[in-house]
């Protein structure tokens, strides 16, 4: 099922909200968050992740973040 997955992006995204959620969310406890993505967007700082240990997966060349762990879909 995971493969036949076929993600694409379309720039501009607000990766803020994904921290957001979080921290308006204080019931969560999530032991880590994947964010799949174009990187087209402006990425947060890394206090925004509030210690939770991020993996950011990118589709395309754009630059990986300068914080958390990268890989990218090719």
């Amino acid at each position: 099922e995971l493969l036949r997955i076929k993600p694409h992006g379309y720039g501009g995204t607000d990766f803020g909200c994904i921290f957001r959620y979080i921290q308006e969310h204080a019931d969560l406890e999530p032991s880590c968050i994947v964010i799949f993505t174009d990187g087209k967007g402006a990425y947060p700082p890394e206090s925004a992740a509030a210690g939770i240990p991020v993996l950011w997966i990118l589709l395309g060349n754009e630059a990986f973040p300068k914080w958390g762990c990268t890989a990218r879909l090719i």
